[in-house]
């Protein structure tokens, strides 16, 4: 991986881009982020590299969603190690633990307001950026 780190947020809602880039450009992560639309659109530039050091990902997307993005991450030896943020409007339990069987490594339920979307920003530069090691 490049010493700068890199970010894949899996998002097709215009509005949740748009918070999202904004807290992200606040912090100032010192990172690269891209968009992807859905969970095919991510899959495909995975593919074309470069990989990313951290994916946050919606779960109610067309296609085949959040959860077949999880399986299809998880069981592919190149991308599986690549830490995955299930970021989502959904706090129902159900949604929760079958983000963590499909083996997401965190399970954020989006804020409500852009207060919020940058606390998400400050902890995702502070520990999955800078604290988490991955190989």
């Amino acid at each position: 991986m490049s010493s700068i780190p890199r970010i894949l947020i899996v998002e097709d809602d215009h509005l949740d881009q748009y918070l999202i880039k904004r807290a992200f450009d606040q912090c100032d992560h010192g990172a690269e982020y891209a968009f992807a639309w859905d969970a095919e659109d991510a899959l495909a530039q995975l593919q074309a590299g470069p990989l990313p050091q951290l994916i946050v990902t919606d779960l109610r997307m067309p296609g085949i969603g959040g959860f077949g993005l999880l399986c299809e991450l998880k069981s592919d030896q190149k991308l599986k190690s690549i830490p995955t943020i299930v970021f989502s409007t959904s706090s129902q339990e159900e949604d929760i633990r079958e983000a963590y069987d499909r083996h997401a490594n965190s399970y954020v339920v989006k804020p409500t307001d852009s207060a919020g979307y940058e606390r998400f920003a400050y902890r995702v530069r502070e520990y999955w950026l800078f604290e988490n090691k991955v190989a």
